[in-house]
């Protein structure tokens, strides 16, 4: 693990000590969740480095088994506010822009540094999931944007968590996020 995150520490300083080549990545955009209701704001960094940042809500449910002997089910819709920070390095873009694909909108695969901060579910303050509290890991994915700057991106890897909630929810676990919307302005 410290030998992979020392290789990704190397490519993005040699990216920005060779930062006078084409600024790849966009600037900074909005963009508009539908999936995970929320904003996402992107700002570029160096020429393929990015820092990005989520503030959405996450949905689930919660299935418990009641206690009568009629064997009933509690159903409960939980929504929880979510922040994610991503320090993402965009490793294809001069790739796909030679072979004349879309890079707009950082339209590419990336690897990335995610953190995450779960709170407790608005509407039932006495749930503990697994996610709750701080996670932070490293991640692959990908974000496309195509025509109307309708948007899709998808990541995944290992984080550990830190959660505040419950200490048993402390260590290695999955990060997947998949998000569907729209990138505001041009």
């Amino acid at each position: 693990m410290k030998k992979h995150f020392i290789i990704f520490i190397f490519l993005t300083l040699n990216q920005t000590l060779t930062a006078q080549e084409d600024f790849f990545v966009k600037k900074f955009f909005f963009k508009v969740n539908l999936l995970t209701p929320g904003l996402t704001f992107e700002k570029g960094l160096f020429p393929h480095t990015t820092f990005c940042i989520d503030a959405n809500l996450s949905l689930g449910f919660s299935l418990r088994s009641s206690n009568s002997s009629s064997g009933n089910s509690n159903f409960t819709l939980l929504t929880s506010p979510f922040l994610r920070g991503q320090y993402r390095y965009y490793y294809n873009l001069e790739k796909r822009k030679t072979n004349g694909k879309n890079i707009s909108n950082n339209s590419g695969n990336f690897l990335a540094i995610s953190t995450s901060y779960y709170f407790r579910p608005i509407n039932n303050e006495k749930f503990v999931s697994i996610y709750d509290g701080f996670t932070i890991g490293g991640i692959w994915g990908f974000q496309k944007t195509y025509l109307n700057n309708f948007n899709i991106s998808a990541n995944g890897g290992l984080g550990y968590n830190f959660s505040n909630f419950n200490n048993n929810s402390r260590g290695v676990m999955p990060i997947l996020n998949f998000t569907i919307g729209w990138v505001i302005g041009k």
